[in-house]
């Protein structure tokens, strides 16, 4: 017997199962330390041995720094850091082996006559070589190795007994506990071939049994913080203890929901056992089980296949079990998916199943890596499958690349110890890159497509579109370009949901896009609602994938973050209220020289910034109760959005002018002069912080005062940048089937490290290390995410913000010299005949309460060089005039520039302070030609010196002789922005841009 059983063993990333396979047919798990599932983890004890399984998981408890729990997971580095000792990956791994061959030993009565190790379907020649050299230092010799899904593929057919037909494919769902694969095999004449695999390297049960614990985290955290942190973040034996029977609870409580409707969880230091039900698993598992099902249906298009041509699905790892995961997969194919009662051993016992071949050896896994230094050897054309035609996936020629060095860990894990591997949801392990094999394409008459972005993603996107173009993946064969560009996620909805109807201007707008990603899902439901039940129109998937996250933020200057408490204290938006009804100001908090407290938000109607804030604004003043449009009613909410609204600096579709004229404003010496706190995402305090300043172009010094990002206690929004491939009238198929293939890319964790490395979340909403090796970001590891809110609630808070904003006092200084009456190419009109089109827009988009005067300037000999034609004063009032006045314009004259912007910044002075914003808007269409008044730099200094009673100048470049760069220093000098009309006919667009300001 000794020479005859067979050892089929599946290494996986967070545990490990095997089987033997004896002569008479029969099959039995392999039980070690009374389970048939051993950790996948090992552990350098303090006397230098190297612990595997169990033995390692409880000396990890003690040696944390010397833990692994996923050396799967390190394939690739060549070491491992346990402690102060570098081991080699491979005798890590062959540790793990090591337990599972001394068992089989002591079960069978001696060692294996043949042993086949599984390995993902994605893995090449030196990843098997590492396996083999670790089953060597395990005492088992020559192993077969097995493509994973090619192994569930032999189970489907002899465990399962189901048929699959020659040409049918099966697709396999390995659903692990600290993974998730997808692989779409095929049945061939002679065996199985793995057509296309996909995977979520971060994605697996662990994440719902995060999720169940953040759900407990609502209820007792709010009960008792420091009782609840002791559990999260255990420092003492006692906690670990009790963290360790929690998780343990929690997982149990998972599974026992796969069979019941209904589980309790004892909440260990509360001494509580909490009911959990089904339905509020799915709730919690939801989520991540849908970008599972979506990695699936990637793996099928990557086939070439339809949903409609699979023809079976088989369920295999641990977390599969979940009822939801089959209900999903059903809906999402059609077919009732495949499953066994132990799916965790489908790998292993596959793997023993067929006889070994006289000549060749199973088919290997397919090879997409590169080799590890310059010039080493590679495998050309092998392939499990297909080499050529649409739809398949041989793997491509890997080009040499460095060999990358072994990562230092990332401090002490103490939670490594629990449950073998639940650190992998709580504090971030070691990860490896698990490449995807992309096929030869042409190189010629390339796929391009259109991706719409909102523009803090387009440096990340347009990187990763260049890495694309040069990797070898493609759609039909053909090579794939994809053109980025931005615009606003607001605008572009209210633009895709008209474009069926009134066309597209691409001048104004851009190319039209094939596939959008929006900065929140908030946008595609607008859009959703808005082309609801009309035919023709653009339409998008309801389920959309995340391309990366972000939180909304309260950025505050370090000194100003520190006066309130930070780090230490927990800071919301109530507090930033209460200080703002202060009438000490600043000087409550023991900093009368910082003045009055000032905040910078976005306007909501434009800005997703903006939106989140007020949103996370109104869900504090409910006391974290669930919004309904109801709620925007109660004089509490009212109030305390008021209060911060009244602290405004100005409002504005983009962060972009709040960030330069800080960062302006900290260059000479005055940090904490502009603004006491704005409302921004996460990643952009991260940016700025490293002098990537939006609204300035390069990279610029780091900033004297760094910003420090407060995560407001109540809870607050995050940005989830959906990604949608558009079912328009105009997006060709292929360009859809390229957009799609693009985000698949997009998810490969090199592309996933590029958002992470650039202080960006991962899509699920976990920190990469720079975030968590920067301070001033307290929050990393969690913080208290709100729902993003229906239509009916968005709508009913921004009807809150319009009633509540602080008003405006806006002066509009309109240029009517000679060149004003030049024709505008493309059209029948002059420059003044727009401009005038435009301006008669502005007391429609001021509320009644706003104040608005009309200037007019244009020197002649003689002449004051500017009239004014309206006083300010309330909208309600000047509207009629104003639009009168505004068609009556005429060309004049010369261009007196500088004389005009210094007199209008001076009018208004006398009432700044009055609770408005007053700006003063200059557009000018030309340079300046009054005589009289030349000296740039005086007025400059003029408009300066106005900064601690601020009148923000808002210029417009108008046409293509305005003088932009004169135009750009006149509000940057006021802080205020500058804005570019080149193409003339975009001046309406324009000027709505400018009054978002207000």
């Amino acid at each position: 017997m000794t020479e005859l059983y067979r050892l089929g063993v599946d290494f996986g990333t967070s545990n490990t199962a095997a089987v033997l396979r004896f002569p008479d047919g029969n099959v039995k798990p392999l039980v070690i330390d009374g389970s048939e599932l051993v950790p996948s983890a090992v552990c350098l004890d303090e006397a230098g041995q190297l612990l595997a399984g169990r033995d390692a998981v409880y000396a990890g408890r003690v040696r944390p720094e010397a833990f692994e729990p996923h050396p799967k997971r390190c394939i690739d580095d060549g070491e491992i850091q346990l402690g102060d000792t570098a081991v080699p990956v491979a005798a890590a791994i062959g540790a793990v082996l090591g337990r599972v061959a001394a068992e089989a030993t002591r079960i069978a009565g001696g060692a294996p006559g043949s042993v086949t190790l599984t390995c993902p379907a994605s893995w090449g020649p030196r990843r098997r070589d590492t396996v083999r050299a670790a089953a060597a230092r395990a005492g088992l010799a020559d192993p077969h190795l097995m493509a994973e899904p090619e192994a569930a593929a032999m189970s489907f057919t002899a465990v399962a007994g189901r048929e699959l037909p020659i040409g049918g494919a099966l697709v396999v769902y390995d659903f692990g506990a600290g993974t998730f694969d997808a692989s779409v095999v095929r049945r061939t004449g002679d065996g199985f071939e793995v057509a296309a695999t996909r995977g979520l390297a971060e994605t697996g049960g662990l994440d719902i049994d995060a999720a169940l614990t953040a759900y407990l985290g609502t209820v007792y955290g709010a009960r008792d913080p420091h009782g609840w942190a002791r559990l999260t973040a255990p420092s003492t034996g006692e906690d670990r203890r009790a963290a360790l029977q929690l998780w343990d609870d929690v997982r149990v409580a998972k599974e026992r929901l796969s069979r019941s409707g209904t589980a309790t969880v004892h909440v260990p230091l509360f001494n509580d056992d909490a009911p959990i039900g089904r339905e509020q698993l799915e709730q919690l598992a939801g989520p991540i089980l849908e970008r599972t099902v979506r990695s699936t249906r990637a793996a099928v298009r990557a086939a070439g296949l339809r949903p409609d041509e699979v023809t079976g699905v088989f369920l295999v790892g641990g977390s599969s079990r979940i009822p939801l995961v089959a209900t999903l997969l059903h809906q999402a194919f059609g077919l009732a998916p495949t499953t066994i009662e132990r799916p965790e051993l489908v790998v292993a016992e596959g793997s023993v199943r067929p006889a070994w071949p006289a000549v060749a050896p199973p088919a290997p896994c397919v090879s997409t890596e590169a080799p590890p230094t310059p010039g080493a050897s590679t495998e050309a054309g092998s392939s499990t499958g297909p080499s050529t035609g649409a739809g398949t996936t041989a793997p491509r020629r890997p080009t040499p690349g460095p060999v990358r060095p072994p990562r230092r860990r990332r401090g002490r894990r103490w939670i490594a110890g629990l449950v073998a591997a639940g650190v992998a949801v709580v504090i971030g392990v070691t990860q490896c890159d698990r490449p995807g094999g992309p096929g030869p394409v042409a190189q010629d008459n390339c796929v391009e497509f259109n991706l719409v972005s909102s523009d803090e993603k387009v440096p990340a996107l347009t990187e990763i579109a260049r890495r694309y173009r040069t990797s070898g993946h493609g759609v039909d064969g053909r090579c794939v370009r994809a053109n980025i560009s931005t615009y606003s996620s607001r605008l572009m909805a209210d633009l895709l949901a008209d474009a069926a109807g009134r066309g597209w201007d691409s001048d104004a707008h851009g190319p039209r896009p094939d596939a959008w990603t929006p900065s929140s899902s908030i946008w595609t439901e607008r859009l959703r609602t808005r082309v609801a039940g009309q035919p023709g129109q653009v339409t998008i998937p309801a389920d959309l994938a995340s391309v990366t996250r972000t939180p909304v933020v309260i950025a505050l200057p370090e000194p100003m973050a520190r006066a309130l408490g930070w780090p230490r204290a927990e800071i919301g938006w109530a507090d930033l209220a209460g200080l703002v009804g202060d009438p000490a100001g600043w000087a409550a908090k023991g900093h009368p020289e910082w003045g009055e407290v000032t905040v910078g938000k976005t306007n909501p109607n434009t800005s997703t910034t903006g939106l989140h804030a007020l949103l996370a604004t109104v869900s504090a003043a409910a006391g974290g109760a669930p919004l309904t449009p109801e709620t925007m009613h109660r004089p509490q909410v009212v109030d305390l959005t008021r209060a911060i609204e009244t602290a405004a600096v100005h409002y504005g579709t983009s962060v972009a002018p709040f960030l330069h004229n800080l960062y302006e404003a900290d260059r000479q010496g005055g940090g904490t002069d502009y603004v006491s706190a704005i409302a921004l995402e996460e990643q952009v305090v991260w940016q700025y912080n490293r002098g990537h300043v939006l609204g300035m172009d390069g990279q610029q010094p780091p900033p004297g005062t760094r910003l420090v990002a407060v995560y407001p206690k109540e809870g607050t929004m995050a940005s989830d940048n959906p990604y949608a491939v558009l079912r328009a009238p105009w997006s060709e198929p292929v360009k859809q089937r390229a957009a799609e293939a693009f985000l698949d890319f997009v998810h490969e964790p090199a592309q996933k490290k590029l958002f992470l490395d650039n202080g960006f979340r991962d899509e699920e909403d976990r920190a990469g290390g720079a975030l968590k090796r920067d301070d001033a970001f307290s929050a990393t590891a969690g913080y208290r995410q709100l729902p993003a809110p229906g239509a009916s609630i968005v709508d009913a808070a921004l009807q809150l913000w319009n009633e509540v904003r602080k008003p405006a006092s806006v002066l509009m200084a309109v240029d009517v010299s000679g060149s004003m009456n030049q024709r505008v190419a493309g059209t029948a009109k002059t420059r003044l005949q727009l401009a005038k089109e435009a301006a008669v827009t502005i007391p429609d988009r001021l509320a009644p309460t706003d104040e608005l005067g009309l200037w007019a300037f244009g020197s002649t000999p003689g002449a004051d060089p500017w009239r004014t034609l309206v006083p300010r004063g309330p909208v309600s009032s000047t509207a009629e005039a104003y639009r009168a006045a505004v068609q009556g314009l005429s060309p004049r004259g010369g261009t007196p520039l500088y004389a005009v912007t210094r007199a209008a910044a001076e009018s208004m002075r006398p009432t700044t302070g009055t609770g408005r914003i007053h700006a003063v808007i200059v557009l000018s269409d030309g340079a300046n030609e009054y005589q009289p008044d030349t000296d740039l730099d005086r007025l400059l200094a003029d408009l300066a010196r106005t900064t601690d009673d601020p009148v923000p100048v808002f210029t417009i470049a108008y046409g293509t002789d305005a003088d932009r760069a004169t135009l750009d220093r006149i509000a940057r000098a006021s802080r205020g922005e500058a804005y570019d009309a080149t193409n003339a006919t975009t001046l309406t667009q324009i000027v709505s841009d400018v009054l978002a300001n207000f």
